[in-house]
């Protein structure tokens, strides 16, 4: 059994626009299921401009297996390398290494006799509406 793992840019209020660079590192996923048992996922570290995926884009960043079971929370390590805002200012950035994230609801579930397609989707926020930017983010499985 093989996942795509794929980083994606939130289609709609990404705040993508909001930067004229924002170039990242992917260095890590970590998954963690319903018992508590944490699968890292760092087949590849890759240098991404997430201003050129732009909003609604992807990026493919590897197949691997990823064990079968129910998965409630993720964490991203996604460091920021180099960012300028439109305006051409230097942004703060804080609680982006690791942006971690719970999946309410349902666990998202992988199973033992799939091939599904993985996607990390990130979007940009202003904590407290005006402070440093730090990540949100979305999981999804096709």
């Amino acid at each position: 059994m093989s996942t795509a793992v794929s980083l994606g840019v939130r289609s709609s209020q990404s705040n993508i626009d909001k930067f004229q660079t924002l170039q990242t590192t992917f260095e890590a996923l970590e998954l963690t299921t319903t018992d508590g048992t944490t699968v890292r996922l760092d087949e590849t570290t890759m240098d991404i401009d997430l201003t050129a995926v732009g909003a609604g884009g992807t990026v493919s960043l590897f197949e691997t297996g990823i064990p079968p079971g129910d998965y409630t929370e993720a964490a991203l390590y996604l460091p920021i390398q180099n960012a300028t805002l439109s305006d051409g200012s230097e942004p703060e950035f804080s609680r982006t290494v690791p942006a971690s994230r719970e999946i309410r609801g349902d666990p998202m579930t992988i199973e033992s006799d799939s091939e599904p397609e993985l996607t990390v989707t990130v979007a940009l926020l202003r904590i407290a509406g005006d402070g440093p930017w730090t990540y949100t983010l979305g999981w999804g499985i096709q």
